[in-house]
């Protein structure tokens, strides 16, 4: 059995940015009927360009074409001004918005645009953790990719196979 081997660790500097839900635009062609058109919003757009960049760059030319992967996502969104005292200075779980969903959305969409992954079909375990930032930590986005073990072949039991009378 081969041992899973790390593909990449990158850090997206900034505030983790989730999946928004595409924009409506009504267009009305000359002489035709009007009709909804769907586009991405910026602020989606952007935050996924610099992800494919920095991803990008710290995969150095890997790419995955079919071989099954574990993403680890770290969401550290920014520390609130008002955070109370008594919560103490290091990280704790990030119950607001972006949802941890949306976030890893984000980052394995780039992920496929920096090339490291054919398709995010490939990502066969997916782990996000998302947190508030430490007492003076930067917000960002850590992403961490490595293969996965080959799960051992099992036959089914032959009793379960039968119907039992």
């Amino acid at each position: 059995m081969s041992t899973p081997r790390l593909i990449l660790d990158a850090v997206i500097m900034g505030d983790p940015r989730g999946y928004q839900r595409p924009g409506v635009r009504v267009v009305v062609p000359k002489g035709g009927r009007p009709f909804a058109s769907l586009y991405e919003q910026d602020e989606t757009r952007n935050w996924r360009a610099i992800a494919s960049d920095v991803l990008q760059r710290a995969a150095a030319g890997v790419r995955i074409e079919d071989e099954p992967v574990l993403v680890h996502v770290f969401a550290v969104g920014k520390r609130p001004r008002h955070m109370p005292k008594k919560l103490g200075c290091g990280r704790f779980w990030r119950t607001t918005k972006p949802d941890a969903d949306n976030v890893a959305k984000s980052v394995c969409d780039a992920i496929v645009q920096a090339g490291v992954l054919r398709d995010d079909t490939l990502v066969g375990r997916l782990v996000v953790d998302s947190l508030v930032a430490a007492d003076g930590e930067a917000p960002h986005v850590r992403v961490r990719i490595e293969t996965l073990m080959p799960r051992p072949f099992v036959p089914w039991p032959e009793t379960a196979a039968t119907p039992q009378e």
